[in-house]
């Protein structure tokens, strides 16, 4: 029979002693029997695993997005076995997820709200390895463009307005660019981008147009410079003045007119080049600007030239001379003379620019003679005619001669 050493203990027979181990150790034991024999064994234990697997969570960091990829891994001498992953610090008695046996593990997960993540391991021996943790915070971009009438530079609610909001999610401490994460609204670019401020409505906000260190969920004001545009606009034919030329910020609706000259009538606004108006046939109207623009006014001659036919009516002349006359608002450029009613197609004759015109004609042969003009806008004048008759020359001749015999003769009895 084997005397039991200290802290062992024997089987039934006892002919066998055993100790349960829990840590690597080594030690030596006497064994002795009821009459006293002895022996020494020396026993070494170093197979038992008593170290934790260790953990780390990581984060892609990708800006401006409203979720994140974070890489979990864990590393352990002997084997990985399960593993944690949740919104709350795990505790050895927590849920473990098996999986396949190794001694490096990976996985990722996608998270899309703000909050606290841990993650912890086990290994084969059921050590539990540190808890790694990673805070995703919250941060609200917020796009504010100057309105149309607000102070630029004066960072108040009644200068700006928000054009957009968008929320995201990074791990706290990331440095956030802001040209990366802002949306330039409509109406303004980069290049008026004025920086950020924590809050809004704050006059003194410290403006920083480099970066931002996210610490806990935030909200970030970026403010916005309304785009300028240049207003041209030129004065076409019959138009004496126009007004509404000028700068003008993104958006804003600008009145403009003309001054039509006497003997014109408006036509339209004609657009060269930026915004059309709203209503392009009204002299006065409105045109939204959101671009550089040049508009041309411009006015049509609607009167027409009156022309008339006079004649020396020289009765003892075989020939008569007509006088011809033209005037317009503003300006005769060609006539037409014939003895048959002129048409649209027939051919006019220029002349020298000018209000009023005149011009002598000689005709030799009875007829009706027709007289018209043009003005510079096309507009044809009333058709002046005169009637030439024939008649007989040497009658009147000889009744000539008879009255000048009377003529005579009074005047000798005087």
């Amino acid at each position: 029979t084997i005397v039991v050493p200290e802290g062992w203990n024997a089987n039934r027979s006892g002919m066998s002693i055993f100790k349960e181990y829990t840590e690597n150790t080594e030690e030596d034991i006497t064994i002795s029997d009821l009459v006293g024999n002895t022996s020494v064994a020396n026993i070494r234990i170093n197979n038992i695993d008593t170290e934790a697997p260790e953990t780390n969570i990581g984060s892609t960091n990708i800006l401006k997005e409203d979720s994140q990829t974070l890489t979990l891994t864990s590393t352990d001498d002997v084997g990985i076995a399960s593993y944690y992953f949740g919104t709350t610090s795990p505790t050895t008695d927590d849920t473990f997820i098996d999986v396949e046996e190794t001694t490096n593990y990976s996985r990722e997960e996608i998270v899309n709200t703000a909050g606290t993540y841990y993650f912890a391991t086990k290994d084969t021996s059921e050590n539990m390895s540190n808890v790694s943790q990673i805070v995703i915070n919250s941060y609200t971009v917020k796009n504010l463009l100057e309105t149309l009438d607000g102070e630029t530079g004066t960072y108040t609610n009644e200068n700006y307005e928000e054009i957009s909001s968008n929320t995201y999610i990074a791990p706290n401490g990331t440095t956030i660019i802001s040209e990366s994460v802002y949306i330039i609204p409509q109406g303004a670019s980069s290049l008026t981008f004025d920086g950020h401020s924590d809050s809004f409505g704050a006059e003194d906000a410290t403006l920083d147009t480099a970066t931002i260190t996210l610490n806990g969920n935030s909200t970030y004001y970026m403010w916005f410079d309304r785009e300028t545009y240049e207003l041209t606009l030129n004065s076409g034919v019959g138009i004496v003045s126009t007004t509404g030329s000028g700068t003008y910020k993104y958006g804003k609706e600008v009145s403009i007119d003309a001054t039509v000259e006497n003997g014109y009538s408006w036509i339209n606004w004609s657009k060269i080049s930026g915004n059309d108006p709203v209503d392009s046939t009204l002299k006065a109207t409105t045109i939204v600007l959101t671009q550089d623009t040049v508009l041309q006014a411009t006015a049509g001659d609607t009167s027409s030239p009156v022309s008339s036919i006079t004649s020396t009516n020289d009765m003892l002349s075989s020939t008569q001379l007509l006088t011809l006359t033209s005037t317009d608002e503003t300006e005769v450029v060609s006539y037409y003379f014939g003895s048959t009613m002129p048409e649209d197609d027939s051919t006019y004759t220029d002349v020298e620019n000018a209000a009023s015109i005149e011009i002598e004609k000689t005709v030799n042969a009875s007829g009706t003679y027709y007289f018209a003009t043009k003005d510079s806008a096309g507009n044809i004048s009333n058709i002046a005619s005169i009637v030439i008759n024939e008649y007989d020359i040497s009658y009147l001749r000889r009744l000539m001669e008879i009255l000048v015999y009377i003529l005579a003769t009074i005047m000798k009895k005087i």
